[in-house]
């Protein structure tokens, strides 16, 4: 799909909006013990310059230093600065068929000017959408110093940022760990984050103050010490029988679960976990699974999805594995080690020397819209097959609860077969039920050293896509931080999504892409807030239950004093009750309306006014 790309000037000839209308583990984990006396160091994100393993984290070869890092080291005032000179330094304007998107510039969340943020991801609060919580793999990039998991907040819907690079307890000490963040945030506000602790297992820990402080570790009952890749979830439906309940997936390379991938979850907000319990069925011969997410569906449903690759180097993603919960995770209605044939885009030298793998990334339509509970998988894959080049984004989805699944889609629009690399994926379904897609892409290089950062979005269930840029050009390449293994450049990266509500200007729909890049010379977390103009459907899913008025994501458009009552059950008898609105004062002739951008939903979830109950 073709786009044209307009300054505010140019936008506002061709823009009118009608106010009026409806809008690591990559080799063998060894224990290496050093003398009594000495407190030996952490190799961070895995395997040893060169190795090549299906293990994909990092190697606790030894323990860790608990010295904290310096304040100067740790921590930015915030709000922060935007980078020097990026490339977007002025909102873009894009217009596509499916409406316009303002790409806001880049900017760090929390900037520093030594060690590394790298593999990020992003979430946000589930009833609060203006609590937006991301997180990396972090060091002060020193030999021999601890490394973290970082934390970075805005509660105002983005518009400032706080946090630091290392999760702190109660009385300010560090919490450090070997990385690989997996952050969910539960229905009480909870932020819960899995990692892999300090003797190679599993653990998360939890905040009850966005972030500020964080509790004890708590490892996962009955996970070995060979655990690698995971990612957490919650199941925030409030009709579900479980919810609340928050998950964390991950790889067993050891013990009873080895090669698979297992499940843990707890019901107190994290201060207690359920053992580990396999979720994929023993691997196919020659092969194991990597590069587990997981998501919650609109009924409480637990959906998994991982890879199935080979044990042969390169160790390629050959088919997709998915499960699939109606009980809280307890047991697997669906569990099959093969849902689509894929083919990864795994390698050791995606460019630069870097390491790049083909995990796949989940995400479930939660709205009000026609494609409710759709299944998306978007992941890294070559050619021969659904892929054109050495490196593209797919997408696989499944409309029936991942009973079945359609063939792969290209995400990526650049010319089929022209050599250019994407790779590293994210998604999310946005409140309005676009399917979003962030990736590194490297069609604007010549020498294909290098990349950019881009977004796909789709508003009709991932048949077609427009992209745009987000992020700038940066080279991408190894670290090259002491401790750090020399292909890591990070494994993977976020996005979110929030829904401002009564924003008739610049749109209610907001997404949030999260990379990591080296423009300032060390790899920090980047964000941009994208803004999508009111033409694009917005499924709300306001159901008008709660006695606050006005109702999210509805505009006014009126003048005079405006009263909203809750009335008995209506005219046409629906539900249990309804809203009335009333203004008065207003002049002869001045347009007085509710304005919604909203598309008819099933009975109950929108307010129609109907002139006929009209009380003249």
């Amino acid at each position: 799909m073709k786009i044209r790309i307009r300054k505010l000037s140019e936008l506002k000839k061709i823009i009118s909006l009608d106010e009026g209308k409806k809008g690591k583990r990559m080799k063998s984990k060894v224990l290496f013990f050093a003398s009594m006396a000495l407190l030996s160091w952490v190799l961070y994100t895995g395997f040893a310059p060169g190795d090549e393993s299906p293990r994909w984290n990092p190697s606790p070869s030894t323990r860790i230093n608990e010295t904290p890092l310096t304040p100067a080291d740790q921590y930015s005032q915030l709000p922060v600065g935007i980078d020097a000179g990026p490339v977007i330094n002025e909102p873009q304007f894009i217009n596509s068929p499916n409406g316009v998107y303002v790409v806001n510039t880049p900017f760090r969340m929390v900037p520093r000017t030594s060690g590394m943020q790298s593999e990020v991801i992003m979430t946000r609060h589930p009833t609060n959408q203006n609590i937006l919580f991301g997180s990396a793999n972090a060091t002060a990039g020193v030999s021999g110093a601890p490394f973290s998991v970082g934390w970075y907040v805005s509660t105002n819907g983005g518009t400032s940022w706080f946090g630091g690079d290392t999760i702190r307890n109660s009385v300010g000490a560090g919490i450090f760990n070997f990385g690989d963040p997996g952050p969910t945030i539960d229905k009480d506000g909870r932020i819960i984050e899995s990692f892999i602790i300090t003797t190679g297992s599993m653990g998360a820990s939890y905040s009850t103050n966005n972030g500020l402080n964080w509790a004890g570790i708590v490892g996962f009952p009955g996970a070995s010490t060979s655990a690698d890749k995971n990612f957490s979830g919650t199941d925030d439906a409030p009709s579900s029988a479980f919810y609340g309940r928050s998950y964390t997936v991950f790889t067993e390379f050891a013990g009873a679960f080895v090669n698979r991938i297992v499940l843990t979850y707890t019901t107190n907000g994290g201060v207690s976990w359920s053992s580990v319990a396999p979720v994929s069925p023993v691997p196919s011969t020659n092969h194991f699974h990597q590069g587990c997410d997981i998501k919650s569906g609109p009924n409480g449903e637990v959906y998994v999805v991982w890879a199935n690759s080979s044990l042969t180097n390169p160790f390629t993603e050959d088919s997709l594995g998915f499960a699939k919960s109606t009980n809280g995770g307890v047991n697997w209605t669906i569990a099959r080690n093969n849902v689509a044939n894929v083919n990864g885009n795994r390698t050791f030298n995606m460019m630069n020397n870097i390491r790049v793998a083909g995990f796949p990334r989940i995400d479930v339509d939660r709205t009000c819209g026609p494609r409710s509970g759709w299944i998306y998988v978007c992941m890294g894959e070559k050619n021969p097959g659904v892929a054109g080049d050495v490196s593209d984004i797919t997408l696989y989805k499944s409309t029936n609860g991942g009973t079945t699944w359609s063939s792969g889609v290209r995400v990526n629009q650049d010319a089929f077969g022209n050599g250019k690399k994407q790779y590293m994926g994210a998604i999310r379904v946005d409140e309005s039920g676009g399917v979003n897609v962030v990736y590194y892409d490297s069609r604007n290089v010549p020498t294909n050293d290098s990349a950019e950062v881009w977004m796909a979005r789709s508003m009709d269930g991932g048949v077609t896509f427009t992209e745009m840029k987000v992020g700038d050009k940066f080279r991408h390449a190894p670290t090259g931080l002491p401790n750090v293994n020399s292909q890591y450049a990070g494994d993977y990266i976020g996005i979110t999504s929030t829904l401002a509500a009564g924003n008739p200007v610049n749109g209610n729909q907001r997404i949030w892409p999260n990379w990591h890049a080296n423009n300032t010379g060390i790899y920090q977390s980047y964000t941009a807030k994208v803004e999508v103009l009111p033409s694009n459907p917005c499924w709300g899913c306001e159901d008008f239950t709660n006695t606050a008025f006005t109702p999210n994501y509805f505009n006014l458009e009126y003048t005079g004093t405006q009263y909203w009552t809750r009335q008995p059950v209506s005219a046409y008898g629906a539900g249990s009750g309804s809203a009335k609105f009333d203004n008065f004062n207003a002049s002869s002739g001045t347009v007085q309306s509710l304005v919604t951008s909203c598309e008819p939903t099933p009975a109950g979830y929108y307010l129609s006014f109907d002139e006929a109950y009209a009380p003249y």
